[in-house]
This record gives C-alpha cells, sequence and structure tokens, in this order.
C-alpha cells in the first residue's frame, strides 16, 4: 500500500513538472508569435501608408493626362499646323545627321571650330544624348528615351509630375501645345528661375521619345575663350530656340 502511494506522488510530481513545461513552451512560443505579429502588422501599416501616398499621385497624375488627353482629341479634329517663323538666319548653317535614330538639324557652322562648341553623341545611362559641346557645359541637348507607348503631351506630363514643377514653381512655367515640329505635333515645357531659362521640347517617332533642352547662361564660344568675339554670331539662345524648328525625320 505504500509502495503504491509512493508511486502515484511521484506520478503526480512528473505530470505537474510535464504540465509546467508545456506550459512554459506555450506561454514562450505565444510570445515569440505576438512579438512576430506585431513587427509585420508595423510593417504592413508602415506599407499600406506609402501605398495610399502613391495611389494619391497616380490618381492626380491620371486626371492631369486625362484632361490632356481631352486637348489631344480637339486637337486631332483639325489639319491646321503653324510653322514657328525663324528668329535668326539658318540658311548658313551646317546640317548634323544622326542615321542611327534617322534625324537631322542645323547648328551654326562657326561651333565646329572650337572644341567647347563641338557636336557630341554620347550615352548616359543607357540614353543617347547629342550635345553641344561637353555635357557638364552643354547648353543644348537632344535626349532619346524609350516613349513608353506615351504621347508627346502625356510625357511631358509625367515629366512636370517627377520635377514637381507646378504653376506657383518660383519663377513660373508654361506650356506651348500644340507645337509642330516637321509637320510632326509635339509640346515644349519652358520654366525660369530669375534670370536662368529652360526649354524642353519633346517629339515622337516610333518608340522613342526625342526631347530638345536647352538652357540660357553662358556661350559656348564664351566657354572656348573668345569673350566678346562670341556675340558675332546672334545671341546663344534665340539659336538653341530656332535648332529645334530645323529639325527634320529622314524619310
Amino acid at each position: 500500500m505504500n509502495n503504491f502511494l509512493a508511486k502515484n506522488k511521484v506520478s503526480r510530481a512528473n505530470w505537474k513538472s510535464i504540465l509546467i513545461v508545456v506550459i512554459l513552451i506555450f506561454l514562450v512560443s505565444g510570445g515569440v508569435l505576438y512579438l512576430q505579429y506585431s513587427q509585420i502588422r508595423e510593417a504592413l501599416i508602415i506599407k499600406t501608408e506609402e501605398l495610399a501616398n502613391k495611389t494619391k499621385e497616380i490618381e492626380s497624375l491620371k486626371r492631369r493626362i486625362e484632361d490632356l488627353l481631352k486637348e489631344i482629341d480637339l486637337l486631332k479634329k483639325t489639319e491646321e499646323f503653324k510653322v514657328e517663323e525663324p528668329k535668326v538666319e539658318v540658311a548658313n548653317w551646317k546640317i548634323y545627321q544622326n542615321q542611327k535614330y534617322g534625324f537631322e538639324f542645323k547648328y551654326p557652322r562657326e561651333y565646329d571650330n572650337y572644341e567647347a562648341c563641338k557636336i557630341r553623341e554620347i550615352k548616359i545611362e543607357n540614353e543617347d544624348w547629342i550635345t553641344i559641346g561637353e555635357p557638364p557645359l552643354a547648353r543644348f541637348i537632344i535626349r532619346i528615351t524609350d516613349s513608353k507607348g506615351l504621347h508627346p503631351l502625356e510625357y511631358a506630363a509625367k515629366e512636370i509630375a517627377e520635377y514637381e514643377i507646378t504653376p506657383d514653381w518660383v519663377g513660373g512655367w508654361g506650356i506651348e501645345y500644340p507645337l509642330w515640329v516637321d509637320k510632326e505635333i509635339g509640346v515644349k515645357v519652358w520654366h525660369h528661375f530669375g534670370v536662368r531659362y529652360s526649354g524642353h521640347i519633346f517629339l515622337s517617332r516610333g518608340d522613342k521619345i526625342y526631347e530638345i533642352v536647352f538652357h540660357s547662361g553662358m556661350s559656348c564660344l564664351e566657354y572656348a575663350g573668345l569673350g566678346t568675339e562670341a556675340y558675332t554670331i546672334p545671341f546663344e539662345l534665340d539659336i538653341f530656340n530656332q535648332i529645334p524648328f530645323t529639325f527634320r525625320f529622314l524619310r
């Protein structure tokens, strides 16, 4: 009888130990799971907020593009187009041709005489650029990039959104549309900050966007060390404004 009671006590003690171990395992496991849940929940909250902000940005851009597309639909109903009047005489300018992308444009032949003004064909971040002068100093650039199926006006709207150019942006900005270049419809976005001026003309052909960019600033002939002789040709910003209207697609 005594042996039976002793064994029963030992058995109960063992069960108590096992129960305590099970409870401890349950508590530790529950704590780990709660910690993991808290971390996942916090990450989900952050991701949800980021997604909500991105959704607002996308919706805003969609509304802007829809407005611009309405303008496109209206403009498609007319076959008339305007040609920009020349600001400077281009008859004696030299012709640059790019066989890879099938276009040409004119530029002052004087530029070939000076390293700071020569035309370069370069690649930057997998995009082809044609510049007048070295890129750090170049104030005239033609950038060829993938259109991603966008109309020039849509592409311009995307660029405006990405660079956060707004109507109340210091210095002002504007859009010229339609802008006809070689009977191709395009769009020009311009903005200025004080005396600084930048123009961006967007054209499309096939699956490419041709972005023509030009800025005000020191003449490349001044960089070439010509000083006052730099003004023996028309003011350079007028030249850069005129070059796009000598642009032609090779057919």
